[in-house]
């Protein structure tokens, strides 16, 4: 039987891991042990993997059961035959890669999300590392470390610690992303777009392949006449649902508090001329995000707005007419696989380089003046809806692996691959 350790630290990756979980369990031909990590350093308001490992179901070993031992003795008492990380970049995932690799254990990172090589400014890389720096010093000091003491457990030469330190330090103030540049044996990527990336970063070809993303793959209408989140959220079975989808922009140096009060309050300055009770504003909060925090933002202004953080992301997004995204969110491809148009509001033009317009899958909005016009434009315009959701078909048809339901089995058979290497 084949052992896969996997490493989680956030919610949304113990949901792929339940995925994976399921895929290999139905294989017979592998086993998976999901290591807990509890929270990262910079991320105070995300919620805990337990809690999703706990509603999922799953069996899991939390991190604090190994005591003060480093990765390398971690790996090397669980014995797996694969490693999988959802990022290497993040000091103790990296952890965890350095140490299979020094055991000549495979590595698989799901780089499965959607990203761009284009936003890796250094005026965002040093605005972000300032805020992490200031708000999470003594916790990123201690994941240094950890990382610190598993290279030393692997007996790297102290050239070869003090070269990946001034690296670690040039990425911080530099890159804004820089996933994938770590040593994985193996990448996958949910589309073409996904493999262009990496390849910009000097990743090897042979290393990547283009499996789809398992989430995805899933997508379905399984909540339709299903209006329990409808009752909850107090909206009728035939009111309409403007959703807004909040971004973590504080957290990645692109905006400063002011600058997210001003944006959230200007977003429903002009939609409230046409929120009422059958047309509701629901703000679903980025999961690192606090939701206290939103509501001092709004200060009671709840005429036809609804503030929610822990909600099902697919079942609201069925639920709405339009999506409408604050930043740079994953979520767009959701909205729009589940045949939702997607307004991108860039109102500060950091995001000027993201590529979702340009794929087709979102309108970029540079002016909330302009929004309540175009949200009723793509909610009742069927010529102006169709187009936009055309445009998103013609990508994913030339992404077949994004949507056609066979993620898991490819990751769980490239799984397999790397176990029998």
């Amino acid at each position: 039987m084949i052992k896969v350790l996997f490493i989680a630290t956030t919610g949304g990756e113990v949901e792929m891991a339940k995925i994976l979980y399921d895929g290999l369990a139905n294989n017979g031909e592998a086993e998976m042990l999901v290591i807990d990590m509890g929270m990262l350093c910079c991320e105070k308001y995300n919620d805990l993997p337990m809690e999703m490992l706990d509603k999922l179901g799953m069996s899991y070993k939390p991190f604090s059961d190994y005591g003060k031992r480093n990765a390398v003795d971690i790996v090397r008492e669980e014995s797996p035959n694969v490693v999988v990380v959802g990022s290497d970049q993040e000091f103790m995932r990296r952890a965890f890669v350095y140490a299979a690799n020094g055991l000549n254990i495979p590595t698989l990172l799901l780089d499965v999300a959607i990203g761009t090589n284009r936003e890796n400014t250094v005026s965002i890389a040093v605005k972000r590392t300032v805020y992490r720096l200031t708000a999470y010093f003594s916790k990123i000091v201690r994941k240094y470390c950890y990382l610190l003491r598993t290279v030393v457990a692997l007996r790297w030469s102290p050239y070869k610690i003090a070269k990946m330190i001034f690296r670690d330090i040039a990425v911080a103030f530099t890159i804004d992303s820089d996933r994938g540049s770590y040593g994985c044996t193996a990448i996958v990527v949910a589309g073409s777009w996904g493999e262009d990336v990496l390849l910009e970063r000097g990743v090897s070809p042979d290393k990547i392949f283009i499996t789809g993303n398992p989430v995805m793959g899933i997508l379905s209408s399984k909540h339709h006449g299903d209006n329990t989140l409808r009752q909850d959220l107090g909206i009728g079975a035939k009111d309409k649902i403007i959703l807004l989808l909040t971004c973590d922009q504080i957290g990645h140096g692109r905006w400063t508090y002011g600058m997210r009060a001003d944006f959230i309050n200007d977003v429903i300055d002009s939609l409230s001329p046409i929120l009422n009770e059958s047309m509701r504003l629901v703000i679903k909060i980025h999961p690192v995000e606090s939701l206290d925090e939103y509501a001092s933002i709004i200060d009671g202004r709840t005429e036809g707005v609804i503030i929610r953080k822990a909600l099902d992301l697919e079942h609201i997004i069925g639920e709405s007419e339009i999506v409408l995204v604050g930043g740079y969110s994953t979520a767009i491809l959701q909205a729009t696989a589940l045949g939702k148009p997607v307004i991108l509001l860039n109102v500060y033009n950091e995001l000027e380089s993201i590529p979702f317009a340009e794929m087709g899958l979102a309108v970029e909005l540079h002016n909330l003046g302009e929004l309540k016009d175009s949200v009723e434009e793509y909610i009742y315009n069927k010529t102006k809806r169709g187009e936009l959701l055309d445009k998103a078909k013609k990508l994913f048809d030339s992404n077949k692996e994004f949507m056609d339901g066979r993620a898991t089995e490819r990751i769980a058979e490239m799984i397999l691959k790397l176990a029998d290497k």
